[in-house]
């Protein structure tokens, strides 16, 4: 099965982020595809945090998919993004169009 994962935190985006990597780490163990991962609202904040980064490195070595950042997202919490170069800042259609090349998305809050 082919998922796409939104992030989209209520509290802590850090601790949705944690959630996230095991959930998607799980799922490459067991045989799915992932297609993309959307950070959006709090989560967003991983384009200033290049320790955060790292995880998500590691684990497109293991299977390629897209890790996307909202762009509205970075200019409403006036983020500096220091990416690395495996992040892209998108807009909201980069969504839609990972959502209609999946079987599934699955919302972190």
């Amino acid at each position: 099965m082919k998922f796409n994962l939104l992030i989209n935190p209520i509290h802590s985006w850090q601790d949705s982020n944690d959630h996230a990597l095991i959930l998607v780490q799980s799922m490459i163990n067991h045989g799915h595809q992932i297609n993309a991962v959307f950070f959006y609202g709090e989560s967003s904040q991983i384009a200033a945090k290049p320790d955060f980064q790292i995880s998500w490195k590691k684990l497109i070595q293991q299977q390629t998919f897209d890790l996307l950042i909202c762009r509205t997202m970075i200019e409403y919490h006036e983020i500096k993004p220091q990416l690395e170069p495996e992040f892209k800042i998108v807009g909201m259609g980069h969504l839609t169009l990972a959502m209609e090349q999946s079987d599934r998305t699955v919302e972190l809050v």
